[in-house]
């Protein structure tokens, strides 16, 4: 395989906090952040609600300078819509002029937003890295360092403020990722590429030791070199200059013609990014050429996986079927496993499990129908045992793993395994699911001291509607032992599992519902649209985490929006939010996920990283 490329980044960084005075929609005032490297522009973000014109502002030039005592230059771009309609729908051009003078920005700003003219006054405040380091430091020991945070739910969340709506916007990272799931084209319609440029997966952030790690794919490879990923209803094309033809009747944009280009390539590059957690400046990336598929879609139904960060490195999985070691401090490339006959071009298939997990000196991810278990310094294949996805359970006896495996679907087994070995201590047929029939079974369950809490299929599924029973297994060295089941839940899709202190959250549709984790009481309930003021209840695909003694629910994983809810650990509703971030979603049998790490909170929007202040 091609080898890989690591850039480790240098010079000053730099951001601006701005608020242009009368530029936003109907006159209100547009807050701007920006970051600047070595003086040259680099991250834009209006930190506003979403236009009713446009779900995301693309900028496509941007010369703005910060050079001694000035800030100026332009910034051009396009708004654009990913539905009703599909298009661009109008344009953007301002022009900035200001003066810096001990860290104070004043000046004026004019253009267009639009089909608004827009002038005015500008003031704000720029800080060196070094400054917004001191002010937003994330403390070292802090961390959410794989998926699910870690075992028993602890996230180090710090204080939260009560009310969300007081979240101060802290910083856009300086690397763009691309559109998740939600807002993604497809063969259905592929110009939409045009407008939100490709998917590259809907990974989670990770945080550990002060830094964020994302990992996703770019599109790579030549047209025509191998069949479309998603190509079924695609205008077929036979090279660049086909696209280009078909991509002009969509939009004059060079960035949408290029987009749409990167939707026909047939291969992707596996990259991982690591960004300040105080800052937002990248770090290091490092991209691994052509490992996976191009999979563009809107609706995708895998896995996501998310890199797990232990022993000083980052280990990524890819949706290709490759694994990687990176070293957490330059991004140095320790060891991959895989081979080219894992590249994934076709629909689904790819990782059967949440990401990497790491015991002692083994690291174990799921590839298909196997979970593997990788030796931590070198990445040999130490064993290899059927599976579809894995959990660690740590008991007084020492670490093992929860394997869920299955013959056939609906009928399945949980099965553990020596994490050293992969040895099988025993094996029982258990049923657990996700909530989705074609999701890796038990994919979103959890496991509490020895308690594995997760979704069984309804006793009989033509009597009922789409659903599941809560049960609780009492996990020992022999087998497992139904210790607890509740009552049917209603679901949408996915069907997750939150671990509390002593508590298991779990929800359906319109409905979160509190269980005692050691005797299954079921402790309250929140059901219904109207019990969630100012949002919604759970929809599809949504996800929960207890941070610190709060909860922090976002209702909808699939289409395109992102939204949060701060509750009590009594299911008491405290506040609402909409960020002023372009949304984006998993739309997967696995949601996105935003940790709270240190009173912060770490989003993976439409077009980047956000970073807001919670406390």
């Amino acid at each position: 395989m091609p080898p890989p490329k690591v850039l480790a980044t240098s010079g000053e960084y730099q951001i601006a906090t701005l608020k242009l005075e009368g530029g936003g929609e109907g006159g209100t005032d547009l807050p701007l952040f920006l970051s600047f490297r070595n003086g040259q522009g680099a991250a834009v973000w209006f930190a506003a609600s979403q236009r009713k014109d446009a779900h995301r502002i693309w900028i496509e030039t941007n010369s703005l300078q910060l050079s001694g005592d000035k800030l100026q230059g332009d910034l051009n771009g396009r708004l654009v819509k990913v539905w009703a309609p599909i298009a661009d729908t109008g344009t953007l051009s301002l022009t900035l002029s200001a003066t810096v003078e001990r860290g104070q920005v004043a000046g004026t700003f004019n253009g267009k937003i639009g089909a608004a003219n827009v002038f005015g006054k500008l003031a704000g405040s720029v800080l060196t890295a070094a400054q917004l380091r001191e002010r937003n430091s994330v403390a070292r020991e802090a961390g959410w360092p794989t998926y699910f945070a870690a075992p028993g739910g602890a996230t180090n969340a710090g204080p939260l403020a009560d009310d969300l709506a007081k979240a101060r916007p802290q910083w856009k990272a300086e690397e763009s990722l691309p559109c998740m799931w939600g807002k993604g084209p497809e063969d259905r319609y592929p110009h939409r590429a045009c407008m939100t440029g490709c998917a590259g997966g809907a990974s989670s952030p990770v945080i550990a030791d002060g830094r964020v790690f994302v990992y996703f794919y770019r599109p790579s490879g030549t047209i025509g070199a191998a069949p479309l990923p998603y190509g079924a209803g695609a205008p077929k094309v036979a090279s660049e200059a086909d696209v280009l033809e078909f991509a002009k009747k969509h939009t004059p944009s060079p960035h949408g013609h290029r987009a749409m280009i990167d939707w026909y390539r047939p291969f992707a590059d596996d990259i991982v990014v690591a960004f300040d957690a105080a800052t937002g400046q990248t770090l290091w990336r490092t991209e691994l050429p052509d490992r996976s598929g191009n999979m563009q879609a809107h609706k995708w139904r895998g896995l996501n996986p998310t890199p797990t960060v232990a022993h000083g490195k980052v280990f990524a999985q890819g949706y290709g079927g490759y694994v990687y070691a990176l070293d957490a401090a330059t991004g140095k490339l320790a060891w991959e496993y895989g081979a080219a006959a894992t590249k994934l071009i076709g629909k689904g298939g790819g990782p059967s499990g949440t990401g990497p997990l790491v015991s002692g000196n083994v690291v174990v991810v799921a590839i298909g129908g196997s979970t593997i278990g990788l030796d931590a310094t070198s990445g040999r294949e130490v064993w290899k045992s059927p599976g579809q996805h894995a959990l660690l359970w740590r008991s007084a006896g020492g670490e093992q793993l929860i394997v869920f495996a299955a013959d056939k679907l609906p009928f399945e087994k949980v099965e553990c395994l020596e994490p050293a070995t992969g040895k099988r201590l025993w094996s029982q047929p258990i049923r657990f699911f996700s909530g989705m029939g074609y999701s890796p079974t038990g994919a979103m369950a959890q496991i509490a001291g020895d308690l594995l809490i997760g979704f069984a299929p309804p006793s009989d599924p033509q009597a009922k509607p789409s659903g599941g029973v809560p049960q609780a297994w009492k996990l020992s060295a022999i087998g497992a032992e139904k210790a607890w089941q509740g009552e049917f839940l209603p679901n949408d899709e996915n069907m997750p599992v939150t671990l509390g202190k002593d508590r298991a959250y779990v929800m359906g549709r319109e409905e979160i519902r509190a269980y005692e984790l050691s005797s299954g009481k079921l402790l309250g309930s929140l059901q219904g649209k109207d019990a969630f003021p100012g949002l919604h209840g759970p929809g599809s695909n949504p996800w929960l985490a207890v941070v610190g003694n709060r909860l922090l629910l976002n209702p909808e994983g699939q289409h395109g929006g992102q939204a949060f809810m701060l509750l009590d650990l009594d299911l008491k509703p405290l506040s609402a939010w909409h960020p002023p971030h372009p949304s984006d979603s998993a739309y997967a049998c696995m949601a996105a996920i935003s940790p709270v790490v240190d009173g912060r909170i770490f989003v993976r929007g439409h077009d980047g990283l956000y970073c807001y202040d919670l406390r």
